[in-house]
């Protein structure tokens, strides 16, 4: 139901394919998103109507965006299962009413998303691409420790530094650089880590830990390559005599080109990201370590556990 007060609005309908016309309610100066279904072809086309006073503009979605959109559902809803091919182009022209250029356009979006990729020769053609197994990394919320010093996960314990840690000093991200509570554009220690499995040798995650100066000043140890048995954590906790109190964020994004490349990530394909945050007793943040996962490869996962609160 479209909202009538005065007050703008954004709404998303639905115009049903064949009405020929629009609803009534775009005669107003309002903004609709209008989802509309095509009887041609029956191809799903999007448009929005953006009207200011009396002047009235249509804008189209690209059609290649469309097509590349209605054959990720059908991926996606299992209409086209992992190992199955897509239709030809030729057939694909034909059910889209659309060039040759334009479908390739579509199905090069797909390559890009991995979702689809193309085989040559005998049997080839564009076939949806097999989400690999994750592997679920239990988060148990508690910070262990073994001769080597802290970590996090017991998944990750059997995990081996996989060359020596790089460490560089330059301004952190904008939104690292928040957490820090530095300045904009002031430099910190970063240190670089990639671990994986000692016997593949086979990168599993990348690590960044953002050190801010003042620590640096205080335990200069901590901006060199090898920091001693126990790491860091050990270095920063015999200095303040105390133990760090840490907390953690997840989430994710996209990766750089050197991550993509570092990870053997597909096209499209977003990073787990862990963010660690590390402070003193006086509550000052000693350290933000960003840690980055293959989002294909990995999970989180966690057991939930019932509150003390009464029943009803």
């Amino acid at each position: 139901m479209v909202d009538t007060t005065d007050s703008p609005v954004d709404v998303i309908t639905t115009w049903v394919r064949g009405t020929g016309r629009l609803p009534p309610q775009t005669e107003s100066p309002r903004t609709l998103r209008i989802a509309w279904w095509a009887s041609m072809r029956n191809s799903p086309r999007t448009f929005v109507l953006r009207r200011q006073g009396r002047a009235g503009v249509v804008a189209k979605k690209p059609t290649y965006e469309v097509i590349a959109a209605t054959l990720r559902d059908s991926i996606i809803d299992g209409t086209h299962p992992p190992g199955d091919t897509l239709p030809p182009l030729s057939q694909l022209t034909r059910q889209f009413g659309a060039s040759k250029e334009t479908v390739q356009k579509a199905v090069r979006l797909l390559i890009g998303e991995g979702l689809v990729e193309t085989k040559r020769g005998v049997g080839g053609g564009t076939v949806v691409t097999a989400a690999p197994a994750r592997e679920v990394i239990v988060r148990q919320r508690k910070i262990f420790r073994d001769e080597r010093g802290y970590f996090f996960d017991l998944a990750a314990q059997p995990w081996v530094a996989l060359r020596e840690p790089q460490v560089r000093t330059a301004p952190p991200p904008a939104d690292i650089a928040v957490l820090l509570e530095t300045a904009p554009g002031q430099p910190v220690v970063i240190r670089d880590r990639v671990m994986g499995d000692p016997n593949t040798r086979e990168v599993r995650h990348a690590s960044l830990s953002y050190l801010p100066p003042w620590l640096v000043d205080e335990v200069p140890v901590i901006a060199q390559s090898d920091t001693g048995p126990g790491g860091i954590y050990d270095r920063m906790e015999e200095h303040l005599q105390a133990q760090l109190r840490m907390e953690e964020r997840i989430g994710t994004r996209q990766p750089s080109a050197q991550e993509r490349e570092l990870l053997h990530l597909p096209p499209g394909t977003p990073m787990l990201r862990l963010r660690r945050i590390a402070r003193a007793p006086d509550e000052r943040i000693c350290e933000v370590n960003e840690t980055v996962l293959p989002g294909h490869l990995f999970e989180i996962g966690y057991t939930l556990e019932r509150s003390s609160t009464p029943d009803r």
